[in-house]
């Protein structure tokens, strides 16, 4: 019942990735921009589920509970043992861990 609900939720958002491949754009930004809606789509579908992303941005300190630090870097102009990139975006359901973000840690 739950493996129908998931993928219910999810056939609509690959019924547009189908749509926005079939379709032609005028420019880049335009399909960027069709991206970005199906993302968002994606994304609000993930909330329906109780599945949400971890609010973690560039400049926020290193969470070793939340993230696995992959390698560092250093970037003078952020707080040493903050985050410089993301690699994946980590996530959440039911406001416990599913997946843990990659990330980039600042080492000056």
């Amino acid at each position: 019942q739950s493996e129908r609900r998931i993928l219910l939720e999810m056939l609509p958002v690959l019924d547009n990735f189908d749509r926005g491949l079939g379709a032609t754009y005028q420019d880049v930004e335009s399909f960027r921009a069709g991206v970005e809606l199906i993302r968002k789509q994606f994304l609000e579908a993930f909330r329906r589920l109780n599945v949400e992303q971890l609010p973690l941005q560039v400049g926020d300190p290193f969470d070793a509970l939340n993230a696995e630090a992959l390698t560092t870097f250093t970037d003078p102009n952020l707080p040493d043992g903050s985050v410089v990139a993301i690699f994946e975006r980590g996530f959440n359901l039911k406001g416990q861990l599913l997946r843990a973000a990659r990330v980039v840690v600042n080492r000056r």
